[in-house]
């Protein structure tokens, strides 16, 4: 496999399937996406037990 780029993404889809097989597949309905006005987006969930993770883009 060739990456060029100045950010690896392949890495970080495997890295985040990874967290999400972990997680025992959470259901695509408790993703949030955030988009903040000073620029950041992040990407989250909250499920139903109330378990909350969120990752910055």
């Amino acid at each position: 496999m060739t990456a060029s780029g100045p950010r690896d993404l392949w890495r970080l889809v495997e890295t985040a399937h990874t967290t999400w097989r972990r997680d025992h597949r959470p259901r695509r309905e408790w993703f949030t996406l955030t988009a903040t006005p000073g620029g950041a987006q992040l990407v989250g969930y909250t499920a139903p037990d109330g378990e909350a993770a969120s990752w910055v883009l």
